[in-house]
């Protein structure tokens, strides 16, 4: 019994000192616009695009674009929020794009090659999609009249108030990835076994 402890306690230790564990964040871009979702028009609302999904996920290095696939939402208000169905939904960074070659974040669709919208900020320099930051005025960048699919029909801004957006991230606590809580759920099932076998 003692030696099932010892092990039990082992295991639980290197569970919590595991280099692998998987940070939630959530990307939003704000703005105040002009459009239709599911062929229903709003005008000057206020539209909240949320992506989320984890920093384990994020490619490139800093300084480089960057990406961050995720389920992304849009929010509009007096209609309610819809899913985006397009799987290919990603954040993105870009030191060297944007209005003057300013620094630009924000969500985009790849499947349809479309930026969704984006902010300029020179805070987005050194940006790596890894960490909470903003959220960050600038001038928007978007698509006018491209039609990106939810499950409340397409969405599509036709144009923004002030021609300004905000962009945001938020990180969550840390969790462990699905694949390090296996291992210690089967590793505890095999020293449980292997005790209750000996006392038979």
């Amino acid at each position: 019994m003692k030696r099932l402890l010892v092990a039990t306690a082992t295991c639980v230790v290197l569970a919590w000192v595991t280099p692998a564990r998987a940070t939630p964040i959530t990307y939003t871009e704000q703005l105040t616009g002009t459009g239709t979702i599911g062929g229903s028009a709003f005008t000057n609302a206020l539209v909240t695009i949320n992506l989320f999904s984890d920093t384990s996920a994020v490619s490139g290095s800093p300084g480089s674009f960057e990406r961050n696939f995720g389920t992304a939402t849009v929010t509009i208000f007096g209609f309610g929020t819809a899913t985006f169905t397009d799987p290919q939904v990603w954040a993105f960074d870009n030191p060297f794009a944007g209005s003057g070659s300013t620094p630009v974040a924000g969500i985009s669709d790849i499947t349809a090659s479309l930026l969704i919208a984006d902010t300029n900020n020179v805070a987005f320099t050194t940006y790596d999609l890894r960490t909470s930051i903003g959220p960050l005025a600038g001038p928007v960048a978007f698509n006018p009249g491209a039609l990106f699919p939810t499950t409340m029909g397409n969405f599509a801004l036709t144009s923004v108030s002030g021609n300004t957006s905000t962009f945001s991230a938020t990180t969550s606590a840390a969790v462990p990835e699905p694949a390090t809580l296996t291992l210690i759920t089967l590793g505890l099932t095999g020293l449980v076994t292997r005790y209750r076998r000996r006392r038979l």
